[in-house]
């Protein structure tokens, strides 16, 4: 009984040593994501191993964590709408070591041509059941009433 409980007891620590061990076998990557120009951190920036699907997005203090990379050299992808994107190469990733990584961006400036929508309001709205008149402010503030209910009696004679 001695004998079989000491040989449970040994394969049930080697076994919760596995886990730790096959950790072990990967590293992390970690750092901090600033403008360029003002040195305040940028949230939200998505942050990839070229090659992978690891990566992470900067929290509000610009900090980012990638975990379980395998060891090797990465080029690693910085990215956020308004800024250049930057691409850091070269980089070694060692197992169970956290590799720092920062990274400033420069703003982008995104130009374009200028777009004007106009909104048409259509003349019958089919999901509309009930009758209704619509008055712009200024078409209010024009009649020549005093008080709430006279608004309402007028404009639901004139349209």
């Amino acid at each position: 009984m001695g004998r079989k409980f000491f040989t449970v007891l040994l394969v049930g620590l080697f076994l919760q040593a596995l886990p730790d061990q096959a950790h072990a076998q990967t590293g992390r990557l970690a750092g901090t994501v600033t403008d360029a120009s003002t040195g305040e951190p940028i949230p939200g920036v998505t942050v990839i191993l070229d090659g992978t699907t690891q990566g992470a997005a900067s929290d509000a203090e610009g900090r980012y964590v990638i975990i379980g990379i395998t060891p090797d050299v990465y080029n690693v992808r910085f990215s956020f709408v308004g800024y250049t994107p930057k691409v850091i190469q070269n980089v070694q990733i060692t197992s169970a070591r956290t590799t720092t990584l920062d990274a400033q961006l420069s703003s982008e400036v995104v130009e374009g041509e200028e777009l004007i929508v106009e909104a048409e309001r259509p003349v019958v709205d089919q999901n509309q059941t009930t009758s209704r008149s619509l008055v712009s402010g200024e078409e209010l503030s024009n009649l020549p009433v005093r008080s709430v209910e006279d608004a309402i009696a007028r404009t639901s004679n004139a349209f």
